[in-house]
């Protein structure tokens, strides 16, 4: 039986060592491709790969996690697909740094991966994580919740730390809603909220997962998303591929992971 195996881009190999920790945690049980991408002809790039591949294997050797190293040139987005289409990589691991000037390129590059990848993405940050943090899932009324919250509660296993549920209701989504001033109106408040927490205990229910808070929002996502970040203290952000574009498309990713100094997966649920 084959187990997972997990694809782990680099794009600066001197800058990655710092990440191995979170990366071995993340993939125990799975088997770990790194694979270093660099420009065409670039010979600089390939031997700081090729110095960083043993030092890799020796970090990961303990934790008898299989790995296999590789590194090519080329454009990031279409090397990053090919290899996970070529090896049937289950997911994605990145912690994209770049150079000062390549900034807008690379969040955009990401972004395209976060909308169109077929497997689960991780973003990662240079922050570690430490056991007074959280895993926090974030859901709403669609019929992808299930799927999102299932893989939190695995995410929340392999780090070792309580899962936290924000549930956002953004009734200005609502198809039945027209006018902005409805938001003010106890009573469709009131009937958002049960609905949500029915829609809640229901996915508990179900997986029977322990969940150690439930927050209720309701507004747009985005803000919402934002304040319950600033006010848990979070470890990775766990959303579904289905609507993170409104959540951190507008200042790209970079956004998330520099001024909320949180990391990121976002589940593939196209």
């Amino acid at each position: 039986m084959d187990i997972p195996r997990a694809l782990w881009v680099i794009t600066a190999a001197n800058k990655s060592a710092s990440a191995v920790p979170k990366v071995v945690q993340l993939c125990r049980g799975q088997s770990l491709h790194c694979l270093s991408i660099f420009p065409t002809n670039n010979m600089q790039e390939q031997g700081v790969a090729e110095a960083f591949f043993p030092r890799l294997q020796q970090r990961v050797a303990p934790h008898q996690i299989p790995l296999q190293c590789e590194f090519r040139s080329g454009d990031w987005f279409d090397t990053t697909q090919d290899y996970l289409a070529e090896h049937h990589c289950t997911h994605l691991i990145v912690n994209p740094y770049t150079k000062q000037g390549d900034r807008l390129e690379s969040d955009r590059a990401l972004l395209r991966m976060l909308q169109q990848s077929v497997v689960d993405v991780y973003v990662l940050s240079m922050q570690p994580w430490s056991n007074q943090q959280c895993v926090l899932v974030a859901l709403d009324l669609s019929h992808q919740s299930s799927k999102v919250f299932a893989h939190a509660h695995q995410v929340a296993q392999q780090l070792s730390l309580p899962l936290e549920v924000v549930f956002i209701v953004d009734l200005l989504q609502q198809a039945h809603i027209a006018d902005e001033v409805l938001l003010q109106q106890t009573q469709l408040l009131s009937e958002t909220i049960l609905n949500a927490k029915q829609h809640m205990s229901a996915l508990i229910k179900h997986s029977q997962v322990a969940v150690s808070e439930i927050h209720y929002r309701i507004g747009q996502r985005d803000q919402q998303l934002i304040q319950q970040l600033k006010a848990s203290q979070v470890a990775m952000l766990v959303m579904g591929q289905h609507h993170h574009v409104d959540l951190i498309g507008g200042d790209g990713v970079a956004h998330l992971l520099d001024e909320q100094e949180v990391d990121l997966c976002v589940v593939a649920t196209s």
